[in-house]
């Protein structure tokens, strides 16, 4: 009798082991596969939108200061693409210690490429996740005043410009901050640039996706090279002609401004700044 105590104990023993050990099994399973996610989410999808964001903020930063101060950037923005050499496309300056010489054209297409290359980021992480919520530390209206007088510029421009008001709000965006959905700050980037000689709302996605190919079976994105080549090719550069066309157009070689283009550039800036602190929860 106490041999079959023993024997059912050991087996009852057993089973509540197995139990236990498949349960907390599925929830190790569970939480490695949501850290797998979340690595994902962050290391293919988030960071590197975050990166384009910040660089091609410093990008239109260094523009607009350039503008600002009338220094140069006359020569490097209102620039034909028609008939270029592939040299073209990677050269500078003729003579970096004499602007006055002229540029090539390595500066205006590069900027294009990382604005398209921003489209391609949200492309993709809207596509798989569209749903992600950050957690942004600081607002813009903080950024602005604790930063230096070119952010302040910018906002006072934006600010007062009835069209790009209307579109973005900056008033609510300047106090957004705490748990977000990245919708959001997507959204300010694809309206604080629109319309009136800007970059159309509906063919960002696809700036975007004429930045991706098809390699072995899987999506990537072309790189600086090949993105010549398509702009060389006189149909394919078509597809790019809005985003050339608000670069090119900023400012002409008399140092000419167009005031709406350049309140459109101040805007995206300020809407790029939003994903500097912004974190993934």
């Amino acid at each position: 009798m106490e041999t079959l105590i023993t024997f059912i104990i050991t087996i009852l023993t057993a089973g509540i082991s197995a139990i236990i050990t498949y349960f907390v099994s599925i929830k190790t399973n569970l939480r490695n596969k949501e850290i797998e996610v979340k690595k994902e989410q962050e290391f293919k999808y988030f960071f590197p939108l975050k990166h384009s964001a910040d660089e091609l903020f410093h990008r239109l930063a260094h523009i607009e200061k350039k503008i600002f101060e009338k220094e140069s950037i006359n020569m490097q923005l209102p620039q034909s693409i028609e008939n270029k050499s592939f040299d073209w496309y990677f050269l500078d300056w003729k003579d970096s210690a004499k602007p006055e010489l002229g540029a090539g054209g390595y500066f205006l297409i590069t900027t294009i490429f990382m604005h398209a290359q921003l489209y391609n980021r949200i492309n993709q992480l809207l596509k798989e996740y569209p749903f992600l919520k950050l957690r942004v530390k600081t607002t813009l209206q903080s950024k602005i005043e604790n930063n230096n007088d070119q952010l302040l510029r910018c906002y006072e421009d934006v600010i007062n410009d009835e069209h790009t008001v209307g579109w973005t709000k900056i008033s609510e965006v300047m106090m957004l901050d705490g748990l977000l959905p990245i919708e959001e700050l997507i959204k300010f980037i694809r309206l604080s640039a629109v319309m009136k000689g800007g970059i159309p709302y509906g063919l960002q996605t696809a700036f975007g996706e004429f930045l991706e190919k098809n390699d072995g079976g899987l999506n990537s994105q072309i790189n600086y090279e090949e993105f010549v080549r398509v702009l060389m090719d006189k149909e394919q550069r078509a597809k790019f002609s809005p985003l050339i066309n608000f670069y090119t157009g900023i400012v002409n070689e008399r140092f000419t401004v167009d005031s709406s283009k350049l309140t459109k550039l101040r805007a995206l800036m300020l809407s790029l700044l939003m994903f500097r602190d912004a974190e993934l929860v």
